[in-house]
């Protein structure tokens, strides 16, 4: 960042370094989608201690963690951008964003460095006695995501509504960038409807699967490429 007169400005090398964030958290999360369909999603619990031991599952969960430092950083790049045109959304939406990283990164902290390494590492050799206490630690934790999840669709989608808000107008891919987060919103509403409506389960499925990738390349494409418009403004003001 950059003071430019007498105001904050992102500079060319944040815009540029939050944009190829966007691009890293579109291509992981298109991985994250692809993974599961190789290595087959468990039918029951025995099938999940199996997938335990498969790299690929691993890799999938170690992506689901790190992507959401891309996912805060290509939002930050947005919110930094959009302050000055629309200070109450960008500041607003990037204040849910945070709250978004928080709850799921202390969500699958736990996940991966308790339920998977501890617990589930353990029920893999455990006697009948340990095995019980280790399946109640495990099935606890499971209901307890199930409700944290809902903290974090809220969170995120209330996010996107900002920062949507805040991007629109502008070139045709600051357009394309702002109605992709409007639609990861309403993706939002889908998913959480879906709890109550299982018809709206295979919607949210596939619609994840087109507008989450493509919303964060888009992204990390329209601020790599504001990055170019700064160094014609720079150009200008030199001249």
């Amino acid at each position: 960042m950059e003071v430019t007169r007498g105001e904050l400005q992102p500079t060319r090398e944040f815009l540029r370094a939050t944009g190829a964030a966007g691009v890293i958290a579109g291509v992981v999360t298109l991985s994250i989608v692809i993974l599961p369909w190789i290595y087959g999603e468990p039918g029951s619990f025995d099938d999940q201690l199996a997938l335990h031991s498969n790299p690929l599952y691993l890799i999938d969960q170690w992506l689901r963690y790190l992507n959401i430092f891309a996912i805060l950083t290509v939002s930050l790049g947005l919110a930094a951008h959009r302050l000055r045109a629309s200070p109450g959304a960008a500041a607003t939406g990037m204040l849910f964003m945070l709250f978004y990283g928080a709850a799921e990164l202390l969500g699958r902290s736990v996940m991966i460095f308790v339920r998977e390494f501890r617990w589930v590492d353990a029920l893999v050799e455990a006697d009948d006695q340990s095995r019980v206490e280790l399946m109640m630690l495990v099935e606890g934790f499971d209901a307890v995501w199930s409700g944290w999840f809902m903290l974090i669709l809220m969170t995120f989608s209330l996010a996107a509504l900002l920062l949507g808000w805040a991007v629109r107008g502008g070139s045709k891919l600051q357009q394309a960038t702002s109605w992709l987060l409007l639609a990861s919103a309403g993706l939002g509403v889908v998913t959480f409807g879906a709890v109550y409506i299982s018809q709206l389960r295979t919607i949210a499925s596939w619609a994840y699967v087109i507008v989450q990738p493509i919303s964060r390349l888009v992204m990390g494409a329209f601020l790599w490429s504001e990055s170019r418009v700064r160094i014609g403004q720079r150009a200008d003001e030199a001249a």
